[in-house]
């Protein structure tokens, strides 16, 4: 917020003729000021030296904003602001936490001021980077602050081949050079190797010869394949027990056998991969004279990366969603006992803390941590490459060669024992992604299989696991505040604890599961004329606007109710996805039906209001007769069932309200055999009368104005009204007893020590009247 605030004032101030000058003036002194202080010891996140460094970062990154969007003044401060620049680049703190600032400013505060002129500050950029690798690499106690740094420069250097590829591509070889002299003098750990690739595969690409982009790539990988090879020679990737040897948790630490490299190898050849996926999308700005590969097996990465996709990947999707399920426990050591259980940071993210450097797991080893955390960073990186694969080479020719046979086989079978939060990494990495990029003519043979395997396994994990929880709820009795002291810490960590933590997890499992639905069934409208002027949309009468800001404050943009159907999500409209699935029926047309509006009643109200913006879009794209009558009094159940549960929420009440009379309504109008069943669903809630149902029904068949809309909102409110218990504030109200008998409290009489201080008394009595 101070970064925002900070930057939003300094480019007000240069629009208002502030004079800019001065203010970088003060800044370039400041950095002067800054640059001539070193640290007498090692400091922390209290230093003075480190928060002015800290400082100084928001300062200049509030100076990037300003720059975006303003030629002349860059041109107006050119000189200014490349003396402030190599200060930067010239200063060593001798500081890894110090130094973690000034890579910072390099990364995000001064890229700006390279652009200015790149011919001359970019070698001291580079020669900053390397000289801070092998200065880090040098270091033998690797602490946070150390790798913290590491990662902020190899950061540095991707962007700096993002941004000026066409400067740096003349010096690869030199740059690739310096990075062999850093892998041969064992400075750089497997993860920087993997970042430092990414960079030379991002300039590798804007090579106009498709063969000397092969030839370098197969260079770039020569080390990756020297591990996997190592893997195979193990047997890590072809049975469970063989990766459990490899990591070497069938052994402590201690142990002589122990290789912690072994845990990186394996996360190194999935970075590398991963890395090499995402950098072969051919660049948007490409030159005129660069080639085009005529088929995906001409493109230079297509033989070194596909061949790992099937002997790397997804073995290892598929052993460490077994070793997650706890197959491998019986082949553990005890000093691993923890590495099944959820991660001291993953618990206290879920739990709202802030992780510390000092936080740790009762029992639990610094090394068990470190396996987590890799093994965990491994799998996200292998799920991405699926998505990837798909992207670069297109789901045509992956259909083609069998992997997305392969993928079925091996990715969703091997999540049957997963937790809530380890399954989220196949929606995220895999079916999402595939969601939004796969074309139209290839869903039936590659989107919907994955869709459909993807939801069936995850809905089939929610729904058990919402149902335990409501079940360990109603039978545990656990008041609110035992709830919140073990949330917050106090108290005994005991089977409550895991209770309230497995209920995060299905809440955020939920919620990715409901953006999935989300991405099926949803997209963005287009609205000619948004910002008015002639054909700007509709015009309304100042009541109807009025109207709409309060259903807009009750229960979000979009809830007009019944009468004007096309207005129940101005903002977004049935997908082309979604409207196929409908028209063709099948399972994954049913199992949409069933996660939607099952979803309603989950115990998350931030996933209830997504499901039910999807559910109207789908009960108004619907056809007639496409769903049976019971069908049809089982999903109003749901909306009702829904209503009860989350009605004490002002927007959930208000959205559930509308969605069930919107599906009553379309229902009237399209299936008339259904009417009689849902009439005799509300009737049995409670104060409705025969009477109250005629009266509504009667308002059904009288037009659309805005009056009669209106009257029948109000008149569908009330059938329903008798399912919500009141607003939250009131449901969970505490009774207080006024005017309480005097005998309860005694009242003591007032008696006076000193002389009453009034207004007269302040000027004296001459003052007085």
């Amino acid at each position: 917020m101070f970064r925002n605030r900070l930057g939003i004032m300094l480019i007000r101030m240069c629009q208002k003729g502030a004079i800019p000058g001065n203010a970088f003036d003060q800044t370039l002194k400041l950095t002067t000021t800054l640059t001539q202080q070193f640290p007498s010891q090692q400091c922390d996140r209290e230093s003075p030296l480190y928060l002015e460094w800290d400082g100084f970062v928001s300062v200049m990154e509030s100076w990037t904003n300003v720059m975006k969007s303003d030629s002349e003044l860059r041109d107006l401060l050119r000189e200014k602001a490349v003396s402030l620049a190599r200060l930067v680049l010239n200063y060593d703190p001798g500081d890894a936490l110090v130094l973690c600032c000034v890579l910072r400013c390099m990364n995000s505060g001064l890229l700006w001021v390279v652009d200015i002129d790149p011919q001359l500050l970019l070698q001291p950029y580079l020669q900053k980077i390397f000289s801070c690798v092998e200065s880090l690499g040098k270091v033998e106690s690797k602490t946070r602050k150390v790798m913290a740094a590491q990662n902020i420069a190899m950061q540095c250097f991707i962007k700096l081949c993002s941004q000026f590829g066409s400067l740096l591509l003349p010096y690869l070889p030199q740059l690739y050079e310096q990075y062999e002299t850093a892998v041969k003098q064992d400075i750089i750990s497997y993860s920087m190797r993997a970042s430092f690739i990414e960079g030379f595969v991002i300039l590798n690409l804007l090579r106009p010869d498709l063969e000397q982009q092969r030839v370098f790539l197969r260079q770039l990988m020569q080390d990756a394949s020297t591990v996997l090879r190592e893997l195979q020679r193990c047997g890590a990737l072809s049975s469970l027990e063989g990766l459990v040897r490899y990591l070497g948790i069938h052994t402590s630490p201690e142990d002589p056998a122990f290789c912690p490299d072994h845990r990186a190898q394996l996360c190194y050849v999935g970075h590398v991969v991963s890395v090499v996926l995402k950098n072969s999308v051919l660049p948007s700005n490409r030159q005129p004279g660069q080639p085009l590969p005529a088929s995906p097996e001409q493109h230079p990465s297509y033989q070194l990366t596909v061949p790992l996709l099937t002997q790397f990947v997804l073995p290892v999707i598929q052993l460490l969603h077994e070793l997650w399920s706890g197959k491998a426990k019986h082949l553990t050591s005890s000093y691993f006992q923890h590495l099944y259980q959820l991660s001291i940071a993953e618990k206290e993210i879920i739990r709202g803390k802030v992780l510390s450097y000092s936080a740790s797991q009762p029992g639990q080893g610094e090394g068990t941590s470190q396996m987590q955390n890799t093994l965990v960073s491994t799998l996200e990186v292998c799920l991405q490459c699926v998505a990837n694969s798909f992207s670069v080479f297109g789901c045509q020719h992956m259909l083609d060669i069998g992997f997305v046979d392969a993928c079925l086989k091996t990715i969703f079978p091997s999540t049957a024992g997963l937790d809530c939060w380890k399954m989220r990494g196949v929606i995220r990495g895999v079916t999402l992604p595939l969601v939004k990029l796969c074309p139209p003519e290839m869903w039936q043979s590659v989107l919907l299989p994955f869709l459909l395997q993807c939801c069936h396994t995850v809905f089939t994990k929610l729904r058990q696991s919402w149902e335990e929880i409501e079940e360990n709820k109603t039978s545990a009795g656990v008041s609110a505040e035992q709830i919140e002291g073990i949330m917050y810490g106090a108290g005994d960590e005991g089977e409550i604890s895991q209770e309230v933590i497995d209920e995060q997890f299905a809440i955020v499992l939920s919620r990715d599961y409901a953006s999935l639905i989300e991405a099926v069934c949803m997209t963005k409208k287009q609205v000619e004329g948004e910002k008015g002027g002639e054909g700007g949309g509709e015009k309304c009468d100042s009541g109807e606007v009025e109207e709409e800001m309060e259903e807009v404050k009750e229960g979000g943009a979009g809830w007009r109710g019944s009468g004007i159907r096309d207005k129940w999500m101005s903002s977004h409209e049935i997908a082309p996805l979604a409207s196929h699935l409908l028209s063709s029926g099948g399972a994954m047309c049913e199992l949409l039906f069933i996660s939607v509006f099952s979803g309603l009643s989950w115990g998350d109200t931030r996933c209830a209001h997504t499901f039910t913006n999807i559910a109207g879009l789908i009960i108004m794209k619907v056809s007639t007769g496409l769903l049976p009558v019971p069908v049809i009094g089982k999903l109003f159940e749901q909306v009702l069932v829904a209503l009860q549960k989350h009605g004490i929420h002002e927007g959930n009440r208000t959205a559930l309200t509308s969605l069930a009379q919107l599906m009553y309504e379309t229902m009237v109008a399209q299936q008339s055999n259904s009417v009689p069943l849902l009439q005799n669903v509300l009737i049995q809630l409670p104060g409705n009368t025969p009477e109250k149902m005629r009266a509504f029904h009667n308002l059904l068949s009288g037009g659309e104005t805005a009056q009669l809309c209106k009257r029948r909102r109000v008149k569908f409110r009330e059938l329903v009204s008798g399912l919500c218990q009141g607003h939250i504030s009131e449901v969970y109200k505490r009774p207080v007893v006024f005017d309480l008998p005097e005998i309860v409290f005694k009242k003591q009489a007032k008696t006076e020590t000193h002389e009453p201080v009034s207004l007269a008394s302040l000027f004296g009595e001459e003052s007085a009247l």
